[in-house]
């Protein structure tokens, strides 16, 4: 920690004042493309040029090492309809109460029982079991080099994840 400065007030007490530490100017970042440099794609945070592929701040790599560029898909599961189809289940046990108490004389109570027991839950979980969606695949992009094959980069757009593959594809051949 540094000095902290002291202020006297009139009553002759001294007061520390905590300043906040002077942080020294950065530079401009360097090792970026070169101003000459053929750039192949640059759009959402990835750029592709004759010597470099950067797709994220921590996922930088050089176009001559690269051996192959390769995409896939990633298919997640459709979540399994288990609680909603437990809770229509209910309901309809429920219907089954509300009609044995009115079929013991008591219409208003079982029908309100077969409303609020029996009929809500079903449509409940009806409604439930038919919002249940496949959820939308994830493209990825895999980067292989004479160390091995990584994973560049997933997201749920195909065109980019195409477009990206492409244009690393022509980097390549440019070297060539």
């Amino acid at each position: 920690m540094g000095h902290c400065p002291e202020a006297r007030l009139d009553n002759g007490v001294s007061v520390a004042i905590a300043l906040p530490p002077v942080q020294a100017q950065a530079s401009p970042p360097k090792g970026g493309p070169n101003v000459s440099e053929e750039v192949f794609y640059n759009q959402q945070g990835v750029l592709v040029t004759r010597s470099l592929v950067q797709l994220a701040a921590d996922k930088t790599f050089a176009t001559a090492n690269i051996t192959s560029v390769s995409t896939g898909t990633i298919q997640l599961p459709r979540p399994s309809p288990g609680c909603q189809i437990a809770l229509i289940v209910a309901g309809a046990f429920g219907a089954l109460i509300g009609f044995g108490i009115m079929l013991g004389r008591h219409v208003g109570a079982g029908f309100l029982t077969l409303l609020l027991i029996g009929a809500a839950p079903i449509a409940a979980g009806a409604f439930w079991l038919r919002s249940i969606k496949t959820p939308a695949p994830i493209y990825v992009l895999k980067i292989a080099s004479a160390a091995g094959e990584v994973e560049g980069m997933r997201h749920y757009d195909m065109q980019l994840v195409q477009g990206v593959a492409a244009a690393i594809m022509r980097a390549i051949a440019s070297r060539s």
